[in-house]
């Protein structure tokens, strides 16, 4: 019997005893329970999976080599876009960071010195009639040709949080 069993067996046992000396009978056959232990099996491998219930993998190299397989089939335009939005989103986001409390506009050059690419983004909106541009939560309004100024999004709630 495995660990798992033995403490659903107790918990099982332990209840019976405490309704024996309360008088209650619960049934005979409280010893002869047998527990329907779900086997699962790991996606990669199928072989059968120990440990917590909501494992799907035997081991990371499993893990590993399933989302390596899954993730191959990909186009590489996809991505390239992908990367390229994330890059985008985290330099947002270490410059909110950064300038949020300063209230600073930040010139474009120091975007375009980590890799910024304007030309990807995940949408445009249209806040205090000024033209904002996205990655993800992270925005962006070119004041003029050379600054910046930052925004973000809560995604889950209302509202807009402006920081020049």
């Amino acid at each position: 019997m495995r660990l798992s069993e033995k403490a659903a067996f107790f918990c099982v046992y332990s209840k019976y005893l405490f309704n024996y000396f309360l008088g209650e009978n619960i049934g005979p056959n409280v010893f002869n329970l047998k527990f329907n232990m779900e086997k699962k099996v790991c996606l990669e491998c199928e072989e059968t999976i120990r440990g917590r219930s909501d494992k799907k993998f035997c081991s990371d190299a499993c893990r590993t080599s399933y989302h390596n397989r899954t993730n191959i089939d990909k186009p590489e335009v996809i991505k390239f876009i992908d990367y390229q939005l994330k890059r985008n989103r985290k330099i947002l986001k270490k410059f909110y960071s950064q300038f949020s409390e300063n209230k600073m506009e930040i010139p474009v050059k120091q975007f375009t010195h980590m890799g910024f690419a304007f030309d990807f983004y995940t949408h445009k909106e249209i806040l205090q009639s000024n033209e904002f541009v996205f990655c993800y939560e992270y925005g962006y309004n070119k004041i003029d040709e050379n600054k910046v100024m930052l925004i973000k999004q809560s995604p889950f709630a209302l509202g807009v949080e402006l920081f020049a």
